[in-house]
């Protein structure tokens, strides 16, 4: 969903979109059966537009150890700042700040809302996800999911430094 900043003019509007997993274009491993919703307002000034509302998504996400889907609850508040690129500091060399970090240059007359929400699910994704604390993760040679069956590996690779204190039983 594009909101028209022309005809929105110095004013507000507000939203409510619900985004198709198709337009949120996950990372491996991350999928949206449901989507994800979002809600907020769409403020235009002179300086730039300011983006704000809640997300919420119950994404799945593969268990960082065992890559089983694990289902998460994601709910959360967001602020994105537009600029128009003639607002934008033209100082180069100056210490980025904290609220620095929400602000970007506004490019063209159009707003997209579903790439703002692709990008703030994004940066609210955890970096690591688990199925259960004491997931045992994946046999690193067979492949095995550790946590439901037993690895028929056999552990007798043995590195060939040591090899000569084999034979010293």
């Amino acid at each position: 969903m594009k909101i028209d900043l022309e005809r929105l003019g110095h004013g507000s509007t507000t939203f409510e979109i619900t985004v198709p997993e198709s337009d949120l274009s996950p990372e491996p491993g991350i999928h949206f059966p449901n989507g994800a919703s979002a809600k907020g307002t769409v403020a235009s000034g002179s300086a730039g537009v300011t983006v704000s509302g809640e997300i919420a998504a119950r994404p799945l996400i593969d268990c960082t150890r065992c890559l089983e889907p694990v289902e998460k609850e994601l709910s959360f508040q967001f602020d994105a700042v537009f600029v128009r690129p003639e607002d934008f500091t033209a100082d180069k060399e100056r210490e980025v700040h904290g609220e620095d970090l929400n602000v970007d240059i506004l490019e063209g007359e159009q707003i997209d809302l579903y790439s703002i929400v692709r990008e703030q699910l994004l940066l609210e994704m955890p970096e690591q996800v688990f199925c259960k604390e004491d997931c045992k993760g994946l046999c690193d040679r067979c492949g095995t999911n550790l946590n439901t069956d037993e690895c028929r590996c056999k552990d007798d690779d043995i590195d060939p430094r040591w090899a000569a204190l084999k034979n010293l039983k």
